[in-house]
């Protein structure tokens, strides 16, 4: 009894640093958190990203006051995903197996200077315009992937009726006496 007393012990506390090494990071991951993704920099990253959608949504003829109310209960969503402690949680968890502790320093320390400032303001904005031009570009190779689609499904549907048994023919009799 004592022996194994002594292994669980002897295991304990070897493991003893890497319990002290996560909490470490984790506190490190927990601050990169604070400092990147205040409530509003969730809400404005996610109306970023919607507002192509009410975009889309006004060409199609919906009433502005429509627009802006699916706006106002987006930007509502994007809040209670801001303040959901699940989101805090999941994300201090990514970026703990993303980065290493001293990278997380790296982070901490860029995004406190003027430039990382700046970046975790532009950020969303970034982002929105990059997927903006993204889809126009896509455009352009649209229609020759779409044709590239439908040449494949049109092949792999004729291999598949090749490659099905035939089917005997029902006598009209038969369908008559089924009565179809």
């Amino acid at each position: 009894m004592k022996k194994i007393f002594l292994i669980l012990l002897t295991s304990l506390i070897a493991a003893a640093p890497t319990f002290a090494d996560d909490a470490s990071k984790k506190a490190v991951a927990t601050e990169l958190y604070d400092l990147m993704s205040p409530k509003d920099t969730v809400i404005d990253s996610f109306m970023a990203s919607f507002e192509p959608y009410m975009q889309q949504i006004a060409q199609m003829g919906v009433p502005k006051e429509a627009v802006d109310q699916i706006r106002a209960e987006g930007k509502a969503l994007a809040g209670k995903i801001a303040e959901d402690p699940e989101l805090v949680t999941k994300m201090i968890a990514i970026y703990m197996d993303t980065f290493s502790e001293a990278e997380l320093k790296d982070l901490i320390a860029f995004y406190k200077t003027p430039t990382g400032k700046k970046a975790l303001q532009e950020l969303p904005t970034l982002f929105q315009k990059g997927a903006v031009a993204g889809e126009e570009i896509a455009q352009k190779y649209l229609p020759e992937f779409q044709t590239k689609v439908q040449q494949i499904m049109e092949k792999a549907m004729m291999e598949q009726m090749e490659a099905a048994p035939a089917q005997p023919a029902v006598p009209s009799e038969a369908a008559g006496a089924t009565g179809m």
